[in-house]
């Protein structure tokens, strides 16, 4: 009898599935939709709606609980606490829609498109001030004299 079993394997292991959807989950946020299989889509949705409950929390430690399941990524975390949330106020669930979108040539799985179930502006990535690359005087290294005897 299959009793109390709940969620999908993904023929993955455990570390390996833990990262499969927080890579899915943060390429969510930063993205505003992903193309995946309907059975990866299925998984993360609540995962997702999840998050976004806990983000309109908004104290210190839901902050933290989210930044670390979005690999301590301050710029998604700032981006889903921001813009996510404030689109999002008015609502208590239902962030998410997932659009079927047919069958994989290869292997003929379901492809699905989960995305915001409302317009939020694209994650922009904040460019890091780079440093002019500077050329520093190197002298000519000449190899020492050995002594033969």
């Amino acid at each position: 009898m299959k009793k109390l079993i709940k969620g999908y394997k993904l023929s993955r292991g455990a570390g390996s599935r833990k990262a499969l959807v927080r890579s899915l989950v943060r390429g969510m946020v930063i993205d505003g939709s992903i193309k995946t299989t309907y059975t990866k889509a299925k998984m993360i949705q609540p995962i997702i709606e999840k998050l976004v409950n806990t983000a309109k929390v908004g104290d210190l430690a839901s902050r933290r609980r989210v930044s670390a399941y979005l690999a301590n990524s301050r710029l998604v975390t700032a981006h889903l606490y921001d813009v996510v949330t404030s689109v999002f106020s008015g609502t208590t669930g239902g962030y998410t829609r997932m659009i079927e979108m047919g069958v994989r040539r290869g292997d003929n799985a379901k492809i699905s498109r989960l995305e915001w179930s409302k317009d939020i502006p694209p994650f922009i990535k904040k460019s890091k001030k780079t440093k002019k690359s500077t050329v520093k005087n190197t002298k000519e290294v000449k190899p020492k004299a050995t002594k033969t005897k």
